[in-house]
């Protein structure tokens, strides 16, 4: 079984990426661990039943892991949003206004930054 560390610092917070590929008689894998400092925060694991093209190994499986991160800080600071503002839904209108606060939110860049570096 193969693995690597990624690990990325943004803003002062520490980010790894624990990788793993595992391997079965049909089908061989990657598995991902993400954590922000100690804390567990996502973990994916890919199936692939035949050859993958990447740019680089784990490159799909990193990425899906930050993606799950980066909707969950996009889905807090909506609901966030939604409080400050008191609506109840955002509208086809409020929805600029809501990407102009996401903009403004430090969570949300924080982890949409890390995904960009993968």
């Amino acid at each position: 079984m193969k693995t690597m560390i990624y690990e990325k610092i943004i803003n002062g917070i520490d980010f790894t990426l624990f990788c793993s590929t595992w391997k079965t008689r049909n089908s061989w894998g990657h598995e991902v661990t993400f954590y922000q400092g100690t804390n567990q925060i996502g973990r994916i694991k890919l199936r692939y039943y035949n050859r993958t093209w990447e740019s680089y190994e784990y490159r799909t499986a990193i990425r899906l892991v930050i993606m799950e991160a980066v909707d969950r800080a996009k889905a807090l600071a909506r609901e966030a949003f939604k409080r400050l503002n008191g609506y109840k839904i955002i509208t086809k209108k409020r929805s600029a206004e809501f990407l102009a606060y996401l903009k403004t939110d430090p969570i949300y860049q924080m982890f949409n930054s890390l995904y960009n570096m993968f």
